[in-house]
């Protein structure tokens, strides 16, 4: 019975020496996946962090620039209506009587270089609302653009933090 239990103490003893290494070896490895995890999480924290700030930049431009647009349409808005006063007065002052208009020759010169200029600012008024249009168009589509590129990065974030916590346990 000695002898037996010696070699039982032994056995018991090697298999707790076998636990403690074992043990000692899983808690590295938690170890080492909570640090790769941490910095894993760090990284990503920066993207975002990075993120956030481009967008603020592009939203701050967008709306620069729908100010200065703004401005420039409510100028010319403004000299429309300028010149649209300018030639009503003319065509008050022009009347003579009887529904028939008196022009002097140089009136008349006048008047016609007045509506040239109107019909000139009527075109380029609309070639600014259509410009407009159009910027609306490829801001609208740049915000698309901007979330389908979000959403492609939260899936790729999301599937690349399953493959490495899958791939490296």
């Amino acid at each position: 019975m000695g002898v037996a239990s010696s070699s039982s103490m032994s056995k018991k003893a090697i298999s707790s020496s076998k636990s403690r290494e074992l043990k000692g070896l899983f808690t590295e490895r938690v170890r080492l996946l909570q640090e790769e995890i941490n910095g894993i999480v760090q990284e990503r924290e920066k993207e975002a962090k990075s993120y956030k700030r481009e967008w603020g930049l592009w939203v701050e431009q967008m709306s620069e620039e729908r100010a200065r647009r703004d401005e420039a349409v409510e100028k010319w808005k403004q000299l429309y209506l300028t010149i649209k006063m300018e030639l009503d007065d003319l065509i008050q002052t022009a009347h003579c009587g009887e529904g028939r208009l008196c022009w002097r020759p140089e009136e008349e010169e006048v008047v016609e270089e007045l509506k040239r200029e109107l019909r000139a600012k009527e075109e380029t008024i609309e070639a600014l609302k259509s410009h407009l249009a159009s910027l609306e168009q490829d801001k609208h589509k740049s915000e698309r653009e901007t979330d389908i590129l979000r959403q492609s990065l939260r899936i790729m974030s999301s599937k690349n933090g399953a493959l490495t916590t899958t791939g490296k346990i």
